[in-house]
């Protein structure tokens, strides 16, 4: 809880520092994957993979897709994997960063005696026989997988291996003559299984759809300079990157051809290290093959506004474009980090290496301007009102006198009203779950208590809130307008805006297990939605505003061996993943590390797919780091945070936190806000 100007560093100088060049890191990435033993009759070979088991890996190459109702091509997107990065600059196969990722540990060598007399993890006396070397490789990877404790009587790799390939062997060599599989019929019709004569004999045809070209401008931002750096464009899909485009420098145009028209386009610009230093993104449309499009790349991996005077600009509390308006010099801290700053001269601030995914909690302060307090996203930069202190004083006033209460120390909410940037009328706003604290609309500026909706500047403010989060929804005429999530502190003005657009867009919305991938159904309830979606198969496609908004939802899982949660979006994401915990598994992992539970605090869970990574719980000098518990891929605790896997994050205050997570690569930020309640369980996913 933000509950005073105090500058909170939470003892974790190194994050704070990574805003800067002073933090130097020699940290490089280490294997904390499985070992997997076999008894082979020569000495053994121990491999370390992230994709272990190989048996697994092996095994996708052979599985057949799963049968469906509904006509599929044949080339068509792969489904998401949380278990591959999406940075990576080519799509390999599960071969491939098989082969990239081994390593070869010293060989540890079992004679026949051990072999024969083992019987399992009662009989631990050869263990003792072992060289000291030996001995301590094979503990650490019994601390690491329980190597001892597992039946090695099942069968092996190389056992699977050959099965699976007689299998495939069979398939080829004995085709099964009415084997069909959905595609285009020789008239180039689409057909589904259903369509066809199942006693007719069909005859399989090779079909490659029809490569789609899309082409246009690029601009870079004013500053940026390519040098050394390299510039990509690829087409992404659920967040899984696919072709590969070309770019000419010279004239700062683009071609890519595409297979199909979803997903959307994502120039990137990488320095030396691989950090991405500018982008742009452009959500693909139909109509994209028959025009040129243009595409602006800019720093968006750093939290960047300006403050200025609200008196003189009084049109907007947040604005997208800055003005001609000089801005204020003021203080501010970037709270959900601890970092203290101050702008330039002309009110500018600018905080780097913050994933473009992220959102923050933003103070400022500044002589004559009432504290201001704000939730930020990342790779936008906004015109920031200050409130005149004389203003607020004059507001609180009026509002003493038409309410009746005290009013001398609350803080305020200030928002507005817009509908594709223009100020709306005729809106009414509401506290979700708070019917004690009504609304007041402004007249100009003057607070009008007998006023039922927004006027033509789209102002209205909230007094008497709770310290906290909450929710402000808009509706006109009892139909869903809009939404935002707003901070509120004692002493200080909560200042956003409530939009709304014609413009939507298409989202997939994924529900499945988090670990196996299988497709689950479920309840689940968004801001951005009135109505609860019941899914059913494990996918839906909803439509979203294009508004840069942090959002929250809630899922219920259908199976109750599923934990339910709340997840935080953004309403301008392209996709909508939604992994599903059991809770047997969370228990086990929680009774492994022995970890005490604390009443009254709630439970965060995050998802990192990319890069090894620290997370920490900011704003809270007193949490401990013992609270947290690292996950591989495959759920098995960690050591340490590993691309692909996670972090449970136990015993976490109540109140509204920000989650961080660092890159050990690159030192760039992925910083989320999430309201903890008591007992609740939240569930977060970081991108870098």
């Amino acid at each position: 809880m933000l509950r005073s100007w105090s500058i909170n560093t939470f003892g974790k100088t190194k994050l704070a520092a990574a805003l800067g060049s002073a933090l130097v890191l020699t940290l490089f990435p280490k294997a904390v994957t499985p070992v997997f033993f076999r008894l082979p009759t020569k000495p053994m070979t121990i491999h370390v993979t992230r994709n272990a088991p190989p048996k697994e890996a092996f095994d996708d190459l052979f599985s057949a897709p799963e049968s469906d109702n509904e006509w599929k091509e044949i080339n068509n997107s792969p489904s998401t994997d949380l278990n591959i990065t999406a940075s990576n600059s080519q799509v390999v196969s599960p071969i491939q960063l098989f082969a990239q990722r081994r390593v070869l540990l010293p060989v540890v060598t079992f004679n026949k005696e051990m072999i024969s007399t083992f019987s399992g993890a009662e009989d631990m006396n050869w263990v003792a026989e072992l060289p000291t070397a030996q001995r301590s490789l094979l503990q650490a990877a019994e601390d690491r997988t329980q190597v001892l404790r597992q039946d090695w009587t099942l069968p092996g790799w190389r056992d699977m291996a050959a099965k699976k390939i007689s299998q495939a062997n069979k398939s080829i060599n004995n085709p099964k003559p009415n084997v069909y599989i959905a595609g285009i019929t020789p008239s180039g019709k689409k057909v589904t299984r259903e369509q066809l004569d199942p006693t007719a004999a069909v005859t399989l045809m090779d079909f490659k759809p029809k490569s789609l070209k899309i082409s246009g401008k690029l601009r870079l931002a004013q500053g940026l300079a390519l040098g050394d750096r390299t510039l990509e464009i690829r087409r992404f899909v659920d967040g899984i990157p696919l072709e590969n485009g070309q770019i000419n420098v010279q004239s700062g145009t683009f071609s890519i051809e595409v297979e199909e028209l979803q997903g959307n386009l994502a120039v990137e610009l990488f320095d030396k290290s691989g950090t991405i230093i500018a982008s742009s993104s452009h959500r693909i449309t139909p109509e994209d093959t028959e025009k040129k499009i243009e595409m602006d790349v800019a720093a968006k991996s750093q939290f960047a506004g300006t403050f200025v005077n609200f008196n003189k600009d009084p049109s907007r509390l947040v604005a997208d474009r800055l003005s001609s308006t000089r801005g204020e010099p003021a203080e501010i801290l970037y709270a959900s980090l601890g970092v203290h700053d101050k702008t330039d001269a002309l009110g500018s601030f600018v905080f780097p290496k913050i994933s473009e995914s992220s959102f923050g909690l933003i103070r400022s302060r500044a002589k004559g301007f009432i504290d201001g307090l704000m939730i930020l996203g990342a790779g936008e930069t906004k015109g920031l009102s200050l409130m005149p202190q004389h203003l607020m004083t004059s507001l609180k006033e009026i509002i003493q006198d038409l309410r009746h209460q005290n009013i001398e120390n609350s803080g305020i909410v200030w928002g507005q009203v817009l509908f594709d940037g223009k100020p709306m009328s005729g809106v009414s706003v509401s506290v979700e779950e708070n019917i004690e604290s009504p609304p007041i609309y402004l007249s100009g500026f003057i607070p009008q208590d007998a006023l039922m909706t927004t006027t033509e500047n789209g102002y209205f403010i909230f007094v008497g809130l709770a310290k906290g989060m909450h929710s402000v929804v808009a509706t006109r005429n009892n139909e869903y307008i809009g939404h935002m999530n707003i901070e509120v502190d004692e002493n200080s003005v909560s200042v956003g805006n409530l939009e709304a657009t014609i413009k939507n867009q298409s989202v997939q919305l994924k529900i499945y297990d988090a670990f196996d991938g299988t497709p689950l159904a479920a309840n689940v309830r968004i801001q951005s939605i009135k109505e609860p979606m019941q899914v059913l198969a494990g996918q839906g496609e909803i439509l979203l505003p294009q508004i840069h908004r942090l959002s929250y939802g809630y899922v219920q899982p259908d199976q109750t061996e599923y934990l339910p949660y709340q997840f935080a979006y953004c309403d301008k994401d392209d996709y909508i993943h939604v992994p599903l915990i059991k809770n047997a598994w969370l228990e086990w992992i929680i009774t492994q590390k022995r970890i005490s539970a604390v009443p009254d605090t709630g439970l965060v869970i995050g998802f990192v797919p990319e890069d090894d990574y620290e997370a920490y719980l900011s704003q809270e000098e007193n949490y401990e780091n013992g609270n947290i518990i690292y996950f591989d891929h495959q759920g098995r605790v960690s050591p340490q945070g590993v691309a692909g896997g996670g972090f449970i994050m136990l015993n976490v205050p109540s109140g509204t936190q920000t989650i961080v997570v660092m890159s050990k690569k690159t030192e760039m930020l992925s910083t989320q806000v999430i309201p903890v309640d008591v007992n609740s369980s939240s569930v977060l996913k970081f991108r870098f």
